[in-house]
């Protein structure tokens, strides 16, 4: 190399993780990375000798039990970064934050062994779940990705980064900041707004053919909600066991674990065929109408055809976002709600010279999106992506069979197939709420408000991860994003709502006045979800974060929504209108949840910092000065 890439580079590292540094104890929602501080003495003697060698993969397998491999991939019991014995803070290891740990694997290299992660400067502390690490290393991960580029580009060119960097000209273009920001949104958030999309416009499509139709599969969406969704967020738990057998250095048991899911999904659709197969009857504990019933029944009847395409996309497509390739699924998703108002159109009109359907139309378009989904995005893993895919694909085995129980277990004490399946539940009671209190056709109303509500949540969910732990500026800009979208789509639904609706679902005047009733809460509900989210983009990376799903989300919808909604609206006698009161006090719990989250996330962090400071094992342990290997946040 030139004299810069010899010299020069190693002072612009060093200079870059000094410069990002945290202070002592971190904001909650933060967390420190352990390093080996023997590696980090090598790294310390590279960026500081022009002739000392490179200091090669980050290995923190010296920190952990023997077996760790057996335990990453689920065939030992425990945690694969289970530490050894007597491990002292700044002897044995040091900490970094996120950013420079990512940095500093994107230009060295890690080994197989997934990031040692803990909330304070313990290595015995609280480990982080593998989903929160996750979510908290994408943003760094996809900063550091492109400095470490930039690093070797400028290193082969003999420049400076600095002189690059303060260009007016990004290196990225508009179009990869795009990819880059959607990739923060989880897939669990893209597999519920696939579902809401598709089945919105089924009730859009349907309301041209009577009211009874309309309703029927407005009672049908929330009915099969939850069976549907429950399942598809087990089967996302593939993705994080394939990215740990990766890290484990077993390619190939990605492709196992993938079969796991696989069967399970071919094994749950049984079930969730069955409710689809007899929802009529479920309902009829509830709507009477019999139009409605047997409009409903027709409905799931032919949804349950693309439950397994369904399913199967899901599992792969987690494996394929696990791998880093979100742009694919997100084209996937948005490509098939296109694809789904296009073949409404064609199977129900009859363009194009097929022959019309008419309102049957409306669910075969649904399956038949869901069918082209699964072929197309299976033809791509398999042919277009082939080196990743005959990497972790050995063919079928019977192992997936024997891992089969520890897929279902690993999922299930999962917290978010759980945060995620509760939302739902809530709408399925608050539904047989409304049947008790009003008509069919206002608890169909009540169904298309929901499901836009649950649409609108999904879209605030996505922004917050975005801009979790990200820069004030991203914050600033999402801020607007949420003001202005949720202002505007409250406006619409109050002012420009009568002649929309009137458009897409008729002059029906008993659920025109439903409707009606329902625009001032539907609207303070929206207003005050916007005000929360807004303040979980600030606020949310400071928190108690599993105080806050546990208090915020899942305590908001199980102790608030449910029982108000049932109080309100049956025994208050305030009809539909109670069940939208309940859900404004339901997030007015989650902003209050929010708040006291964030005061203890800093009475915590600062708890364990001093406690952990008072340690002897740390009280015995000098301070390392600023010319010290060991100086990076010891």
């Amino acid at each position: 190399m030139g004299t810069w890439a010899d010299k020069r580079r190693r002072e612009e590292e060093l200079f870059f993780v000094q410069q990002h540094e945290a202070p002592p104890s971190l904001p909650r929602g933060h967390v420190w990375f352990l390093v080996d501080a023997k590696w980090m003495e090598r790294w310390w003697s590279y960026v500081t000798t022009p002739d000392c060698p490179a200091p090669g993969p980050i290995a923190n397998e010296v920190l952990v039990e023997d077996g760790w491999q057996l335990r990453l991939n689920g065939d030992a019991p425990g945690h694969a970064d289970k530490p050894l014995l007597a491990l002292h803070l700044g002897t044995d290891y040091v900490c970094v934050t996120a950013l420079v740990w990512c940095f500093l694997a994107e230009l060295h290299g890690s080994s197989a062994l997934p990031p040692l992660a803990r909330y304070t400067k313990d290595i015995y502390g609280e480990l982080v779940p593998m989903t929160s690490l996750e979510k908290i290393m994408k943003g760094p991960r996809l900063q550091a990705k492109v400095l470490a580029t930039s690093f070797n580009q400028y290193a082969s060119e003999n420049t400076s980064p600095h002189a690059r960097t303060c260009d007016k000209k990004a290196p990225t273009t508009g179009a990869d900041r795009i990819w880059q920001v959607l990739a923060l949104v989880p897939l669990e958030l893209w597999t519920q707004l696939q579902f809401c999309t598709l089945l919105l416009t089924d009730m859009v499509i349907r309301a041209r053919f009577g009211a009874s139709q309309w309703q029927g599969s407005a009672w049908t969406t929330i009915w099969i909600s939850v069976p549907t969704l429950f399942v598809q967020f087990i089967l996302l738990t593939v993705g994080v066991l394939g990215a740990n057998a990766t890290a484990a250095g077993a390619p190939q048991v990605v492709g196992v674990w993938l079969q796991a899911a696989l069967v399970f999904a071919l094994v749950a659709a049984v079930p969730a065929t069955l409710w689809y197969a007899y929802l009529a009857d479920s309902l009829s504990w509830i709507a009477k109408d019999q139009a409605t019933l047997a409009t409903a029944q027709e409905f799931a009847s032919t949804l349950a055809i693309g439950l397994w395409p369904q399913f199967a996309f899901t599992a792969i497509a987690s494996v394929v976002a696990s791998r880093g390739s979100t742009a694919p699924v997100i084209v996937a998703h948005v490509a098939t709600w296109l694809l789904n108002a296009l073949l409404n159109l064609v199977l129900v009109d009859g363009w194009y010279g097929v022959p019309a359907l008419g309102v049957a139309g409306s669910a075969w378009a649904t399956v038949t999106s869901q069918f082209v989904q699964w072929i197309v995005f299976t033809t791509w893993v398999v042919f277009v992506s082939s080196p990743s895919f005959n990497e972790n694909w050995g063919g079928w085995t019977r192992e997936c069979l024997c891992r089969l129980q520890t897929f279902i277990v690993t999922a299930l004490s999962t917290s978010a197939v759980w945060t995620s399946t509760v939302p739902w539940l809530a709408l399925v009671m608050v539904m047989s709420f409304a049947e008790t209190t009003t008509s069919v056709a206002s608890a169909a109303v009540q169904a298309i408000f929901l499901c836009l509500l649950q649409c609108g949540r999904l879209c605030a969910q996505g922004i917050v991860n975005v801009a979790f732990n990200a820069t004030t500026k991203v914050r600033i800009a999402a801020t607007v994003i949420l003001v202005f979208g949720m202002g505007a789509h409250c406006a619409g639904v109050r002012f420009g709502g009568i002649p929309v609706y009137r458009y897409f679902w008729g002059p029906d005047v008993s659920s025109m006045m439903a409707f009606q009733s329902l625009q001032p809460a539907y609207c303070w509900a929206v207003g005050i979800l916007t005000c929360s989210s807004t303040m979980q983009v600030w606020l949310l990376d400071r928190s108690d974060d599993a105080f806050f799903q546990r208090v915020g989300q899942i305590g908001a919808t199980a102790v608030v929504y449910v029982p108000l909604a049932y109080v309100m609206s049956v025994q208050w006698q305030w009809g539909l209108g109670g069940l939208w009161w309940a859900v404004v006090c339901s997030e007015l719990w989650v902003i209050l949840a929010l708040c006291w989250a964030t005061v203890r996330g800093k009475i915590c962090t600062h708890e364990c910092e001093e406690t952990r400071s008072l340690l002897p094992s740390t009280a015995s342990t000098k301070p390392p000065s600023r010319d010290s290997p060991q100086f990076v946040s010891v």
